[in-house]
């Protein structure tokens, strides 16, 4: 039983943990995106 619950919490971190760094890497990309637009923005 034990064995079962360690498993499971150990499943649910890994999904957080998955699930953040997707936040993070979705957060990098609107920031490089908003620098890009200012780039071509300056160009005109």
């Amino acid at each position: 039983m034990k064995r079962l619950l360690a498993n499971s919490l150990l499943l649910l971190c890994s999904f957080v943990f998955k699930l953040s760094l997707q936040a993070d890497n979705n957060e990098q990309v609107r920031k490089s995106n908003k620098q890009l637009n200012l780039l071509k923005g300056r160009r005109k």
